[in-house]
């Protein structure tokens, strides 16, 4: 293989590592925004469920909105709890995979301090 060769393999997996961490970012973001709103529901339903109102469903006026009405659309996104956190496990392990051939194609890990190349 030549030089010329291993800088493009170099370079592609550095991409690409760079690209997972993007990645993950992004799911673990999504998760923590469907938490926090999870969070926020569970608090209702333990001390006032009547009070869990959705969006353009009527009711009676006594009962109270403890928070921003919700969509039916919300809870649905509860189902993609099993996809998201796979999705997060296995981006993981890929981040861990690039990040050991990224070490062992430059000859140093990539998140060692001082490095500036992330």
């Amino acid at each position: 293989m030549t030089q010329e060769d291993k800088d493009k393999i170099t370079g592609q997996t550095r991409r690409e590592y760079r690209e997972a961490k993007q990645e993950l970012a992004a799911l673990q973001s999504k998760a923590r925004k469907l938490g926090e709103r999870m969070v926020q529901v569970g608090r209702i339903l333990v001390d006032h469920p009547e009070n869990l109102i959705f969006a353009h469903e009527s009711h009676d006026p006594r009962f109270q909105a403890r928070i921003e009405l919700m969509n039916k659309g919300e809870l649905a996104e509860a189902e993609e709890l099993l996809p998201l956190t796979n999705q997060i496990r296995e981006a993981i392990l890929r981040i861990g995979n690039l990040r050991q051939e990224v070490t062992r194609l430059e000859g140093e890990d990539p998140e060692a301090v001082g490095n500036v190349r992330v």
